[in-house]
C-alpha cells in the first residue's frame, strides 16, 4: 500500500511508522525535520500548513492518508494545524477527485463524562454528548466534522479513531509517571471509590488497529471510540506489587479532596488540582464496542498489566 503519514515524529507516529515499514508499505511522511533513512520511506519537507505545491506530491498516489499530526501545546497554532491542515488536504483531494481512505487520530476527550458520583457507570458511545472546554479538543472535534461532511462524497472513506489517553514507555505525557511517584511516596489516595475508571490506551493497541484497517480495509467507516478502560484500583495495586510496598486502601470523599486540594499543593508540593480530582473520580467508560464489532479491534495491553513499562523508567 502507498501511505501518506503525518505526525511521524510524534509518539504515535514513530510507533506506527516502524510497523508500516515492517509490513512493506511505501510511506510518504510530511515532516519539517529529518526522520532518518528508512527503506520505502519518502520524506516530504513541510507541514499541514504548507501550500499545495508541497501537499499535492505528499498525497499523490496514496491509498491511505493517516493523520497523526496535532498541535497540543500552542493554542495559537492549533487551528492552523488541527483544522486548516485537514482542510488543506481535503481541498487537494477534491480538486484531483481522488479515491482515497483517511484514518484520522481523534480524541475521546471531547465527550461529556460523569465525575464525583457513586452511581453506576455511564457508557460513552460515539453518539454521546459532546462537551469540552479544552481548545485542543474543540479543534479535533471540528476536524472530525469536516471529515465526516467530506466523506459524504463516496470517493472518500473516513475512519475517525477517537482515542483516550495514549500510554507507553516513551509517552510524552507525564501523568502516569506522576501517579507512580505519588504511590511510591504514599501520597496517593482514592477519591470516592476504588472502582473509578482510568481511560488509557496502549500505543501498540492503537497502531496495531491502524495497521489492521489498512490490511483489511473494512467496508464500515465513520467515528470509533478507541480505549481499554479499567478500574483505577487494578493499576494502583499492580504498582504497589511491582514496587513491593504495602497496598493503598485509603478512600476519601470528593468534597474533602477538593478542600485539601487548597492546602496540599502549598504545604507538600503535591499538584492535587481539579483536573487531577476529575481524573481520579471518573465514572464513565469509553465504549469501544463499535470498533470491536466493525473494525476487529482487539486491545491486548491493559494499563494495569503494562504499567511496568513506566515503572522501570521512573
Amino acid at each position: 500500500m502507498k501511505i501518506s503519514l503525518t505526525g511521524s515524529g510524534g509518539f504515535v507516529g514513530q510507533n506506527l511508522l516502524q510497523k508500516l515499514i515492517s509490513d512493506g508499505h511505501h510511506v510518504k511522511v510530511l515532516s519539517s525535520s529529518d526522520t532518518g533513512n528508512h527503506k520505502n520511506v519518502t520524506v516530504i519537507k513541510g507541514t499541514l500548513s504548507s501550500d499545495h505545491t508541497i501537499l499535492e506530491p505528499f498525497i499523490n498516489d496514496a491509498d491511505f492518508i493517516i493523520n497523526c499530526a496535532g498541535e497540543i501545546i500552542d493554542e495559537n497554532k492549533m487551528e492552523a494545524t488541527n483544522i486548516h491542515g485537514v482542510q488543506n488536504l481535503l481541498d487537494i483531494i477534491n480538486i484531483k477527485k481522488k479515491d482515497i481512505k483517511w484514518i484520522q487520530l481523534g480524541s475521546a476527550g471531547i465527550y461529556k463524562r460523569n465525575y464525583y458520583t457513586e452511581k453506576d457507570y455511564e457508557y460513552v458511545t460515539e453518539d454521546s454528548e459532546i462537551h469540552t472546554d479544552n481548545y485542543y479538543e474543540k479543534t479535533k472535534w471540528y476536524a472530525d466534522n469536516i471529515l465526516l461532511n467530506a466523506s459524504r462524497n463516496k470517493s472518500l472513506r473516513v475512519y475517525i479513531l477517537r482515542a483516550t489517553a495514549i500510554y507507553g514507555k516513551d509517552m510524552p505525557n507525564d501523568s502516569l509517571r506522576r501517579l507512580i511517584k505519588h504511590i511510591k511516596q504514599r501520597f496517593f489516595f482514592y477519591i470516592g471509590s476504588k472502582d473509578n475508571i482510568l481511560s488509557y490506551l496502549h500505543v501498540d493497541d492503537l497502531t496495531d488497529l491502524i495497521v489492521s484497517i489498512i490490511s483489511s480495509q473494512p467496508s464500515y467507516s465513520g467515528v470509533y471510540n478507541i480505549s481499554n478502560d479499567s478500574k483505577i484500583s487494578q493499576t494502583v495495586n499492580e504498582v504497589t506489587d511491582l514496587l513491593e510496598i504495602k497496598k493503598i486502601n485509603l478512600v476519601i470523599n470528593h468534597k474533602f479532596a477538593k478542600l485539601i486540594a487548597k492546602i496540599l499543593p502549598k504545604v507538600l508540593n503535591i499538584p492535587l488540582t481539579d483536573s487531577v480530582i476529575r481524573a481520579l473520580t471518573c465514572r464513565s467508560i469509553i465504549d469501544s464496542s463499535k470498533a470491536v464489532r466493525e473494525l476487529g479491534y482487539k486491545p491486548k495491553k491493559p494499563i494495569y498489566k503494562y504499567i511496568y513499562e513506566l515503572i522501570k523508567l521512573s
